[in-house]
């Protein structure tokens, strides 16, 4: 694979994992607000099961795309 091949590569592989944190983080953060109000009023609502699926969806990604970079970065080292 010629170096402009391998950096392309690269940045599509840094691009998707910014984007699938991103989504991570987002979804992280409506979660918590839910705990957190719980833990101060016991009558506020938990997340919801979609919200928490939307959670795991989210970090399987980010384990994905973190299993292609150290894929890729082995082929290539």
């Amino acid at each position: 694979m010629a170096t402009n091949n391998l950096d392309q590569h690269w940045d599509e592989l840094c691009e998707e994992w910014n984007e699938a944190n991103e989504r991570f983080l987002a979804s992280f953060e409506r979660v918590n607000k839910h705990f957190m109000a719980a833990a101060n009023d016991a009558s506020a609502s938990n997340a919801s099961s979609s919200e928490l699926d939307e959670q795991a969806a989210a970090w399987k990604q980010l384990e994905d795309i973190k299993l292609r970079i150290s894929n890729f970065v082995e082929r290539n080292s």
